[in-house]
């Protein structure tokens, strides 16, 4: 079986990397796997291609825009996708992760009548009820895959699909490289007593980092051993975090981590739990799944899929988001270590039941048979 990738993007977020590792996944099964995205800028070093091309993925890389996606570029696009189709790789299914990727599928499938689309929404909430889309998914759609079941069952109905054309398909992480096992990292202000909450995620102003530190602000008058470590960036990082913490005396709990990669995984290790409000552009919550996978408890908005992700009070809490809300959840799992051990252990058993990328790879393998059938 041939499968071509569509993914309008070149850059190495959101979900380009669940993306290719589904790819490698699928090319170990014996799947001839390839993928189009964007070309990436010279001075980028972390990106989508230059990634598939280091896991010996076939690749075509289209024009990038400059700046803003213009109209001159579909017509260019389609012809350099169908161009590549036809250079002998007669694809059997293509494979799209966004509403451009979608539209580019159908436009070729009116020059290759045969191949099958299937379309993966990646931003863990329902697909808007667009013209296009509901166009789109009436039109040109042979299977559909979604990050859950209730995500499943409500695109299902909002756009009359059959039911044997949907699947609820959760976004794998590889859990063997997630372990409790932990090299010394030096973050400031952190020391053996304290209980310290990780929050993995670019700081942006939708992510209500000001729950977070207000919250903050009435948990250390009754514990101050509690510390916040933010790991992350993001362009009003001084704006959303620095500046309030600054403002309100809480340098001494809540500490930057910044971007992190080589001590990734020991930082998650040095978490007693996670926390996790609002999904960002990648809606699966990988960053959340990591977490978990590292034996570690959330506490999560009830927002998204992330409560289809924490199961309340059996491996983290669930909860709705306001500053006391967020309080009493960090207060309880602060003061309780048994607690918090217990959660963890299931929150680790949850990730390898529903979360591996095994089970991901295999899922998606059903779906491309059954739209082949």
């Amino acid at each position: 079986m041939k499968v071509l990738h569509l993914y309008n993007d070149w850059k190495w977020t959101g979900p380009s990397e669940p993306v290719l590792n589904l790819c490698k996944g699928l090319k170990t099964q014996g799947l001839e796997i390839h993928i189009a995205c964007l070309a990436a800028p010279d001075n980028k070093d972390r990106t989508l291609p230059s990634k598939a091309a280091q896991a010996g993925i076939p690749l075509l890389t289209l024009a990038t825009p400059a700046k803003y996606l213009s109209i001159f570029y579909l017509k260019p696009h389609i012809n350099a996708l169908a161009k590549y189709i036809e250079a002998s790789h007669n694809f059997d299914i293509i494979h799209c992760h966004s509403a451009l990727d979608h539209y580019y599928a159908s436009k070729l499938k009116t020059r290759f009548p045969t191949v099958k689309i299937i379309r993966t929404n990646h931003k863990g909430y329902p697909l808007e009820s667009t013209w296009t889309n509901k166009s789109l998914m009436k039109k040109a759609i042979n299977g559909y895959i979604t990050l859950s079941k209730n995500l499943a069952e409500t695109d299902r109905k909002n756009f009359g699909l059959a039911p044997e054309k949907t699947a609820a398909i959760p976004s794998g992480i590889d859990i063997s490289v997630f372990t409790n096992s932990t090299k010394p990292v030096c973050l400031t202000n952190i020391k053996g007593n304290d209980i310290v909450i990780g929050i993995v995620a670019r700081v942006q102003r939708h992510r209500r980092f000001h729950i977070i530190i207000e919250a903050m602000q009435s948990i250390i008058k009754e514990m101050p051993n509690v510390k916040l470590v933010v790991v992350g960036r993001g362009t009003y990082y001084n704006q959303l975090v620095t500046e309030p913490v600054k403002r309100l005396g809480l340098e001494n709990n809540v500490i930057s981590a910044g971007y992190r990669t080589n001590d990734y995984l020991d930082i998650l290790n040095t978490f007693d739990f996670g926390l996790f409000l609002v999904p960002g552009s990648d809606g699966s919550c990988r960053a959340a799944l990591e977490i978990m996978a590292s034996g570690k408890p959330l506490i999560v908005a009830n927002r998204g899929i992330l409560p289809e992700i924490v199961d309340d009070d059996k491996n983290g809490l669930v909860i709705d988001d306001t500053p006391n809300n967020l309080t009493q959840a960090i207060l309880k799992l602060a003061k309780d270590r048994q607690l918090r051990e217990r959660f963890g252990q299931s929150a680790r058993a949850k990730v390898e039941q529903q979360f591996t990328l095994e089970r991901t790879v295999r899922l998606t393998q059903e779906i491309y048979q059954n739209i082949s059938k």
